[in-house]
């Protein structure tokens, strides 16, 4: 009987509008949407899966029993609770997808064709800014598992020395004067002086991470520059506990107070007033901070989630400093904003699920709207 009831129960709920409400900022993604009856026999089979998804996300009790699937899995059986999260050794967790797991363990190389387009989209972005007196810094912000391979499960550490960057500096090394601001040596060097870089239960490095990327990325630029780049000095930054989580998949998985870690930020003691100015309006997530410091240089900075934390650090560096979230080099923003530098932060994992092309990356799909103009609001949150 009590078998019954409980069977009965979500669909008496879903029934009564009583299903859990989707949250999306927890879930980082939109709910998948009801779809509409199909008008004929071929189409019953996507409406069906699509149905199944939808009603996977109002399922009644729906955050409870997800809450309850990923304790029994993670903290009682310690195995994946999702199927991009693994659990790794002392609690931490990593990206579980395929791609990722060949790269942490080098099973994957770069083929010779890989690693001459790489270069070829690298160098025709270096040709194209230097032709405007622009310069042009390509950053990898590495693997949280490049750092910390100590804590990877023992099914994904590596088989092969090399990985894929360590194969792309190489390749540039001997083909080219292309370089690639390597930003592994100052990590573990900051790693070793006992700093916790990033965050055990997500894939981002924390503030503390961030500040030694930016100090690493201001002084090759100032090495480029000369003295119109002034980085600031570690005294005027103060690294301090937030009151959140950070990066962390435990509000994903509904683990919220069986998953803590604590939240590192970075606040720059001399950051000038910013104001929030018009961009260029493209699909996705960008913004545009200014100092009207008119000694300062102008900057483009195309990046990822990693440069969260770098935005509030790098933006002060720069009288203009525009940020557009996108792997492409975008030749309409540059021509738009000539700045002085173009800076090109990408995350490590991206080397093994994304493939440049000379074609895209001088004509990519995320187009802007002619002569449109955007005012992006100024947030210094994640």
């Amino acid at each position: 009987m009590a078998f019954c009831a409980s069977i009965a129960l979500p669909s008496l709920m879903q029934g009564l509008g009583a299903g859990d409400r989707f949250e999306e900022d927890r879930e980082r993604r939109p709910a998948n949407t009801r779809p509409q009856a199909p008008e004929d026999l071929p189409g019953l089979v996507p409406y069906a899966r699509s149905y199944e998804s939808w009603y996977e996300d109002q399922f009644p009790l729906r955050s409870r029993l997800v809450r309850l699937h990923s304790s029994i899995k993670l903290l009682g059986f310690h195995a994946q609770p999702a199927t991009r999260i693994a659990p790794g050794r002392e609690g931490w967790l990593f990206l579980a997808g395929s791609k990722f797991v060949d790269y942490y363990r080098n099973s994957r190389p770069f083929t010779h064709e890989e690693l001459d387009t790489w270069a070829a989209v690298l160098q025709d972005r270096v040709d194209f800014c230097q032709e405007r007196g622009i310069e042009y810094l390509f950053v990898i912000a590495p693997n949280k598992a490049t750092i910390y391979p100590e804590f990877l499960p023992e099914r994904f550490q590596p088989i092969a020395p090399r990985s894929r960057l360590d194969q792309l500096i190489e390749h540039l090394g001997a083909s080219s004067t292309l370089e690639i601001l390597d930003l592994r040596p100052a990590l573990a060097a900051a790693k070793e002086e006992g700093e916790l870089l990033y965050y055990p239960h997500g894939s981002h490095w924390n503030g503390r991470g961030a500040l030694v990327a930016y100090r690493e990325i201001m002084e090759r630029l100032r090495v480029r520059m000369g003295e119109r780049v002034r980085p600031h000095r570690p005294e005027h930054f103060r690294v301090f506990s937030g009151e959140g989580l950070g990066d962390s998949w435990a509000p994903r998985l509904h683990l919220d107070g069986l998953l803590s870690q604590t939240e590192v930020l970075v606040e720059n003691l001399r950051r000038p007033h910013q104001v929030p100015i018009p961009i260029l309006e493209f699909e996705g997530n960008h913004m545009a901070r200014e100092t009207r410091s008119d000694w300062l240089p102008d900057a483009v900075i195309f990046r990822d989630s990693f440069a969260e934390d770098l935005i509030p650090l790098l933006s002060c560096q720069f009288r203009r400093a525009a940020f557009y979230w996108d792997r492409h080099m975008l030749r309409e923003v540059v021509e738009h904003e000539s700045p002085d530098v173009v800076i090109h932060e990408m995350v490590e994992r991206d080397l093994s699920i994304w493939t440049p092309s000379l074609e895209l990356d001088r004509s990519p799909p995320t187009r802007p709207a002619p002569g449109s103009l955007a005012v992006p609001e100024v947030s210094e949150e994640r």
